[in-house]
């Protein structure tokens, strides 16, 4: 838990595999971080939208991946 967001307090994160992130109809990569895969993203996402340009390295397919 931290002082600015104690709401978050207790959150889950969500499985990292094939079949979850690609329920999702968008990704959005907020932070960049060590241990995500982000070839695998790449390969389970149908749209990513990229905050970090954590992605400026990854093949993806034509109107996949978005930077904002």
């Amino acid at each position: 838990m931290t002082r600015e967001h104690p709401h978050r307090a207790g959150t889950r994160s969500v499985n990292w595999d094939r079949k979850t992130v690609g329920s999702f109809d968008v990704v959005v990569i907020a932070t960049n971080h060590q241990s995500v895969n982000y070839k695998e993203l790449a390969g389970w996402a149908d749209c990513i939208v990229d905050t970090r340009k954590q992605m400026a390295g990854v093949k993806t397919k034509p109107g996949q991946m978005w930077k904002a």
